[in-house]
């Protein structure tokens, strides 16, 4: 089968692409039930995959590469739909279904799915092969699987577009750790494919006003779209007054979306009121020597920080609900390009260097098309 890997190349160049190679086919021989076998449909490039981007000389420039160390087949992918193809039975997932689910990346650098994986079957997580979904199989486990609905909630949203569970699923989870957000006033600080999804979200929510700071002008404009009240550019010299005059004051709760010391998690800790809320979402750099730092004059403002990751498998289903549910209209809005699988160098570089106007980009494999069908919607 075909893979994709995450390289740097020329080896202490900080420049990472993605290459496609020829690999062995994963097999069930030896694993237990429960796992199966997966044939890729889709798949989406996240921000995660580019973990690493965001050094303070050149805010775009690769400080390191988690994934391009680690070599993995099938990269750092992790959004992805899939075919269920092979099982080690009992399975409850049949054959041939089309799933939202994670890869054996997720089951073994979450600890507490490791860790119900190994007490539900004796395996220990580190002797499964580790996958992303950067590839046309992988494995996966019958408990990391969503069925995809049949229906769609408009004519407009593919069931390839069910690959938004994925992401949205990690904004409602962030969502949950926050206190009451009625009346409050909010701002996004970067508005990359999550920031978008929790500019929309908020919008649903009953928030008194929301801004949208991005560095991107046409990101600010989708921000618009998707419910944001104002929106400022994060290029600005006095990016932090003019968030503050757009918001009418301090901010009672900012979300921290990119990752990134100086041009997002201080800037959001600025805007934050006396007591308020930050909450990091971005990731921060993959290698301890590379660290986020609290300032002093925030700690001493008792703004308080709140770190968000890996939801839950039914937090997945919840979006999967809501995504059907046809409430999130326009949401689709933020994949913005899509590619075949034997482009998909093509399609990273343009997620990697921010081309072309680029938010989200589908990859799509051999076969996708029989799952666009039936043409049925939830809601007209």
């Amino acid at each position: 089968m075909k893979a994709a890997f995450q390289i740097e190349e020329p080896a202490g160049s900080k420049k990472v692409r993605a290459v496609v190679k020829d690999v062995e086919m994963p097999t069930l021989e030896g694993l237990p039930k429960g796992m199966m076998i997966v044939k890729t449909v889709v798949t989406s490039i996240c921000g995660s995959d580019l973990w690493g981007k965001g050094g303070e000389g050149e805010w775009r420039g690769v400080i390191d590469h988690f994934w391009a160390k680690k070599g993995c087949v099938g990269g750092s992918g992790h959004e992805v739909l899939g075919e269920v193809i092979n099982v080690n039975k009992p399975c409850r997932t049949p054959v041939g279904t089309l799933v939202l689910c994670m890869t054996t990346n997720y089951l073994q650098g979450v600890d507490s799915v490791a860790e119900e994986f190994e007490q539900t079957t004796g395996y220990p997580v580190k002797n499964l092969p580790s996958q992303g979904s950067f590839c046309e199989y992988f494995l996966t486990y019958d408990a990391l699987t969503i069925p995809v609905p049949a229906r769609t909630p408009c004519p407009t949203f593919s069931r390839l577009h069910y690959i938004a569970a994925q992401p949205l699923g990690t904004v409602l989870h962030a969502l949950k750790r926050l206190p009451s957000i009625v009346g409050k006033k909010i701002v996004v600080v970067g508005q990359g494919q999550n920031g978008l999804i929790m500019t929309k979200m908020l919008s649903l929510m009953a928030v008194k006003k929301i801004v949208a700071v991005d560095l991107m002008g046409y990101r600010l404009d989708m921000a618009k779209k998707l419910g944001a009240d104002s929106v400022v550019s994060g290029n600005a010299v006095d990016v932090e007054e003019r968030i503050t005059k757009a918001l009418g004051g301090k901010a009672d709760i900012t979300l921290e979306m990119v990752g990134h010391q100086s041009r997002s998690l201080d800037i959001a800790a600025a805007v934050t009121k006396n007591d308020g809320v930050v909450l990091v979402f971005g990731l921060p750099p993959a290698e301890s020597s590379h660290h986020m730092t609290i300032r002093f004059g925030d700690f001493a403002r008792n703004v308080r920080y709140i770190t968000t990751h890996a939801p839950s498998m039914a937090t997945f289903g919840e979006a999967m609900e809501l995504l059907e549910s046809g409430k999130l209209t326009g949401l689709n809005s933020v994949f913005t390009h899509r590619f075949d699988f034997k482009d998909f160098p093509t399609a990273y570089d343009l997620a990697a260097n921010y081309k072309s106007c680029v938010v989200k980009t589908l990859v799509t494999f051999p076969g996708h098309e029989k799952h666009l069908k039936p043409t049925l919607f939830a809601r007209m």
